[in-house]
């Protein structure tokens, strides 16, 4: 699961880095229990962070930079949405709109 993630981040579908973010990805230790990436990165006034889970669930957090409050919140299905033509788009859409 989490090597299709990274064929994601490193792919030119990854609507973020067409955006121009510039993100910065991290692994969870290989020891862990639950393995996990997550990816930090700052897109228009708002910064974001994307968890991916080995279990096939993710979370998305987007905090605007200016008044520090939770834009979004939620958890999502990996699979689904690598599944779709752009993955995590829609997420996108709600910080640049």
């Amino acid at each position: 699961m989490l090597k299709e993630v990274v064929n994601w981040i490193e792919s030119t579908s990854n609507v973020f880095t067409m955006h121009g973010c510039e993100l910065e990805v991290w692994h969870s230790p290989e020891e862990s229990e639950t393995q996990s990436i997550t990816v930090d990165f700052e897109c228009e006034n708002y910064y974001c962070r994307l968890i991916f889970w080995d279990a096939g669930y993710g979370h998305v957090e987007i905090v605007d930079v200016n008044t520090e409050e939770a834009m979004l919140d939620q958890s999502f299905d990996v699979v689904e949405q690598l599944r779709t033509e752009k993955p995590l788009n829609d997420f996108l859409i709600k910080i640049t709109s």
